[in-house]
């Protein structure tokens, strides 16, 4: 092969080329399904999911819940990471809490929670009561890293520690 025959294969592949990194296309998703902690009737908690882990950013979801017990006041909405509908194992990273709900809700009083989490990694949470209108709502900012303090602690540890 010659130069020129050298030069305009290099163009032809470098066309070729282009034309395949301008198809490809990179999505942001989320690493961990996100979901709330629920009870059943017979007091067992567990997670129940409203994102699914690999879903495309931005995303959201709904879903209704209910009151526990009678004339309950209050909801704590727990919001966890992970894959595993056992609570132990998956990972707390908030919480939303409505307050002043009315006095003498029956139990199984509709509350929907809606998730919408966005490309930047912010989930915000919004939990409303169905029949009263009282809501509550929570931005959660995923991070990422470790705790600089816990970075400290652990340098302080290998120092101490010696190899014979």
């Amino acid at each position: 092969i010659d130069a020129a025959e050298e030069k305009k294969f290099l163009a032809w592949l470098g066309d070729k080329l282009v034309r395949l990194l301008r198809s490809v296309h990179t999505t942001n998703v989320n690493a961990h399904s996100l979901g709330v902690v629920a009870e059943d009737r017979a007091g067992r908690r567990f997670v129940r999911h409203l994102i699914a882990r690999n879903s495309r950013l931005p995303a959201a979801a709904s879903r209704c819940f209910a009151t526990v017990t009678t004339n309950q006041r209050r909801v704590t909405v727990e919001i966890v990471e992970g894959e595993s509908e056992a609570v132990d194992y998956c990972l707390a990273v908030g919480t939303c809490v409505i307050t002043q709900l009315p006095a003498g809700l029956p139990r199984g009083s509709p509350i929907e929670v809606t998730f919408r989490y966005d490309r930047s990694g912010r989930l915000h949470v919004q939990a409303v009561h169905l029949a009263s209108g009282a809501w509550a709502e929570t931005l959660i900012q995923r991070g990422g890293g470790v705790d600089p303090q816990k970075i400290h602690l652990s340098r302080e540890l290998l120092q101490r520690v010696s190899v014979t």
